[in-house]
């Protein structure tokens, strides 16, 4: 077994709180409220997916050293599953508020962007040096150990080369107005001078604290900016891809990527392509990681099936 110490990350909101809603509400234009790829309603909704992801790293990661799960004020419902499936759990639950990790810049908040939180997680105070960080709509749904994420000493990426040449040529061809992850990966692949980056799928992502500390101490000016978007916009950095390409240009991880074993569900217009997704889903027993896209859009018979296949899965009871 290694000695080396691995956390994980998990950003939350509640945005059915009615205090949270006010807030945002503050701040947030009629044009922003109306599009989901900025601040619309889907992308504050919970839908219990916090539960399915803590229980998920609790049941098949056994490696983590500590689940730290950063909030704005708000504490997620979850003493009461883990008590329920973990009662002898060894690894510790923290919940980390948006101003620890804004310490020194609480003029940037409140902020409702992940991005910016992802800017920011690195200042997590205690978390180790390498962690995972996961979206909370992600779950761990097989086994998984310290070798999915180092080969040796070498750290794994999970993703895929794409090329700047080809994220340049889709910008012009669908527009600037959308935000399209591609666009703030292609950013952050331009900063580092890349003629390629490593494209992220939605899974767990490896990143080491000190790889971020490092950029952000020499381009300050991006810090600064990243961070202080109280909503997504065109053009930000992309933290994923950033930390990544830089762990595979200059760090020398091995960028692996297996389609099987990864899941994902959003919602879709027509039933018959639910089910395909879905008994894919079911299909591939040993796959390791699943997204669930905006979970409060599927029809509540959808909605019931996911959580219910997931429960089985992940051998809990919520």
């Amino acid at each position: 077994m290694s000695e080396r110490k691995i956390d994980a990350v998990i950003c939350w909101v509640d945005g059915n709180d009615p205090a949270l809603k006010a807030k945002r509400a503050r701040y947030v234009t009629g044009e922003q409220a109306s599009r989901d790829d900025v601040a619309g309603d889907t992308r504050y909704d919970s839908q219990n997916e916090i539960a399915y992801c803590v229980c998920s790293i609790l049941r098949n990661a056994p490696f983590i050293n500590c689940i730290y799960i950063i909030t704005d004020g708000q504490v997620p419902p979850i003493d009461d599953v883990l008590d329920r499936n973990f009662p002898d759990r060894r690894i510790p639950v923290k919940i980390i508020d948006h101003k620890e990790i804004f310490r020194g810049y609480e003029d940037a908040l409140p902020t409702f962007n992940s991005g910016a939180l992802e800017t920011m997680m690195w200042r997590i105070p205690g978390l180790s040096d390498w962690f995972l960080y996961l979206n909370d709509d992600f779950a761990i749904t097989a086994p998984v150990t310290e070798e999915d994420f180092f080969d040796g000493d070498m750290p794994i990426v999970h993703g895929y080369w794409h090329s700047t040449f080809t994220a340049r040529l889709h910008k012009w061809l669908k527009g600037s107005k959308r935000i399209h992850f591609r666009d703030g990966m292609l950013k952050s692949a331009e900063l580092l001078g890349a003629r390629r980056f490593v494209r992220i799928p939605h899974i767990p992502r490896l990143y080491h604290r000190q790889v971020q500390e490092r950029f952000y101490a020499g381009h300050p000016d991006e810090f600064r900016r990243n961070m202080s978007y109280r909503f997504r916009v065109p053009g930000r950095l992309d933290n994923n891809s950033l930390v990544a390409t830089i762990m595979a240009t200059q760090e020398g991880a091995l960028v692996k990527y297996d389609k099987d074993d990864v899941l994902y569900l959003e919602p879709r217009k027509k039933e018959e392509r639910f089910r395909e997704e879905f008994g894919r889903c079911k299909r591939l027993t040993g796959a390791k990681f699943l997204c669930t896209n905006s979970l409060d859009k599927f029809s509540p018979q959808q909605r019931k099936e996911i959580q219910d296949w997931l429960s089985e899965r992940l051998k809990i009871e919520i």
